[in-house]
């Protein structure tokens, strides 16, 4: 939530199913672009919680692809645009710095261990 993708997305027409698919195709995120992944973590993160992928098993690929997206951009600085607006939650990237931020690589470690431990089903 500390990255408003739908800005993001209105800046540079980013598409994050062509994002997606890219990385189902080459396993990876060397390629990526730092806010192109941040902007997919925001569009999967919603999805995952709130629009239709909540019933999702946490072996799904698109878990898989969360994670990797996490542990990819976890440590990225949030150019100010992108911080939030007045149409959501301007705070979300104070609360991340101030809750989140502090103990990252205590998250980075336990999502690593998730991810490490999991199984994924194919896509």
């Amino acid at each position: 939530m500390r990255f408003d993708g739908y800005l993001h997305v209105e800046d540079t027409g980013f598409e994050p199913n062509a994002f997606q698919q890219k990385f189902f195709e080459t396993g990876s995120l060397g390629w990526a672009n730092p806010l192109d992944a941040l902007a997919a973590f925001h569009f999967l993160q919603r999805f995952l919680y709130k629009f239709g992928g909540e019933s999702l098993e946490k072996d799904a690929p698109e878990w898989g692809f969360f994670r990797k997206l996490f542990l990819y951009t976890a440590r990225f600085e949030v150019p100010i645009r992108y911080r939030g607006s007045d149409l959501w939650y301007p705070s979300w990237y104070d609360r991340w710095l101030a809750q989140c931020a502090p103990h990252i690589e205590d998250h980075i470690s336990i999502i690593e261990a998730i991810d490490c431990g999991t199984k994924y089903q194919r896509e």
